[in-house]
C-alpha cells in the first residue's frame, strides 16, 4: 500500500472518530423579544436546526404569526404566543 492510500485511510478514520465524538443536538427552545408594544419575535434554537424565527403581531382579533417553517418549533411557538396574550 502506497503513502497516499494510507494517508487517505487515516483521514477517513480520523474524520469518523471526530464525527462520532460530537455532542448530540440541543433540545429545541424558543425565547421571546418584544420589538414594539404588539410586535414580538420568537427566536428558536437547537433541535437540530440552526435557528427558526417567527414574527408575531398581536391585535384585537388574535395573533398573526409569520413563520419560518421549522416543524419541531411549532408546539413551542404556540406556547410562546399563548403566553403573550
Amino acid at each position: 500500500m502506497g503513502t497516499r492510500p494510507r494517508l487517505a485511510a487515516l483521514l477517513v478514520v480520523a474524520g469518523a472518530a471526530a464525527a462520532h465524538a460530537q455532542e448530540p443536538p440541543r433540545p429545541a427552545t424558543v425565547t421571546r423579544e418584544q420589538l414594539a408594544p404588539d410586535l414580538h419575535v420568537l427566536l428558536g434554537a437547537g433541535g437540530g436546526q440552526v435557528a427558526g424565527n417567527v414574527l408575531v403581531l398581536l391585535g384585537d382579533d388574535g395573533a398573526l404569526a409569520i413563520d419560518t417553517g421549522y416543524a419541531q418549533y411549532v408546539p413551542l411557538y404556540r406556547e410562546a404566543i399563548a403566553a403573550l396574550n
